[in-house]
């Protein structure tokens, strides 16, 4: 039997060809002779070039390029909630989103408000013609008669299914993050759709079904500490441009101010250090007030 030598065994210049095939081969220019190097050194670079790196080469697979870049554009299922109402809020266009009576009167009333001012006068009654008229959602019907001067009708069904359908997408990623599981939140969300799908209307009622949830989301991360003072003052600014297109602003001020006593209840209850339950206790009195 023969006994192999182990590579490089044995003499010198054996030990130096296998430790040169062994390292990279940009690495190998420098254990070359200065002559050698010179000449073999654009040849090989050009070589060297032309091999994928290790990383390329697990980003490809048959050849293909790697498209890991390109997951965030991917759908999601909030993404599938989004189009889901989007396209239901559109075929109600055709029927029941413009299947109130004040829908033509906002327009009319919004059309008078942006081409002079709010008009104080009712002009449009044939029992109260005359009498004083207070415009109280003037700021929606001069939303309502912009889209329709832009549009039409259809322009505003546009309009109303693109801001509903981002709410229901918001409200099933807000149940994700809460902790839901994924299908229960498709589930619960389109239960609540459903349940709302009465008040899509083309109206400035839809501030209102935008606003009450916003408000009760600040207020929620505000009183877990997930929200700086300073960012709380979002809800009275979103009271005063809410009062102007919706009376429904009152049920965003019930829904802040139950969520502040709730939060002084839980202040009392809550079973942690002093410190701990005055902060508590302190935000849901800045919510409250």
């Amino acid at each position: 039997a023969t006994l192999r030598r182990p590579p490089g065994a044995g003499h010198p210049a054996q030990a130096k060809s296998d430790q040169l095939r062994s390292a990279p081969i940009t690495a190998r220019f420098a254990m070359l002779p200065a002559g050698a190097a010179d000449g073999l050194r654009g040849a090989n670079m050009s070589q060297a070039a032309s091999i994928p790196s290790s990383e390329n080469r697990a980003a490809s697979v048959d050849g293909l390029p790697d498209v890991r870049g390109m997951a965030r554009f991917a759908p999601t299922l909030a993404d599938a909630v989004f189009v889901l109402i989007f396209m239901r809020v559109m075929q109600l266009g055709a029927s029941a989103l413009f299947n109130d009576p004040g829908t033509g009167w906002h327009i009319r009333i919004g059309q008078e408000s942006l081409a002079t001012e709010a008009p104080a006068v009712e002009s449009f009654s044939w029992t109260r013609a005359g009498e004083p008229f207070v415009a109280t959602q003037f700021q929606g019907d001069e939303v309502l008669a912009a889209a329709y001067e832009w549009g039409g009708y259809a322009f505003i069904a546009f309009l109303w299914a693109l801001c509903l359908a981002a709410l229901f997408r918001w409200m099933y990623r807000a149940s994700v993050e809460a902790g839901a599981w994924p299908i229960w939140a498709i589930v619960t969300t389109m239960l609540a759709a459903s349940a709302a799908s009465a008040q899509f209307l083309a109206r400035p009622l839809l501030m209102t079904l935008v606003g009450i949830p916003v408000c009760y989301a600040l207020g929620r991360r505000f009183l877990e500490g997930g929200l700086p003072c300073q960012r709380i003052a979002l809800l009275p600014i979103l009271s005063m441009i809410w009062i102007k297109i919706h009376p429904g602003v009152l049920g965003g001020v019930a829904t802040v101010g139950l969520m502040a006593v709730g939060g002084v209840i839980d202040a009392i209850r809550l079973q942690a250090p002093s410190e701990q339950k005055l902060d508590h206790a302190g935000r849901s009195l800045v919510l409250l007030f």
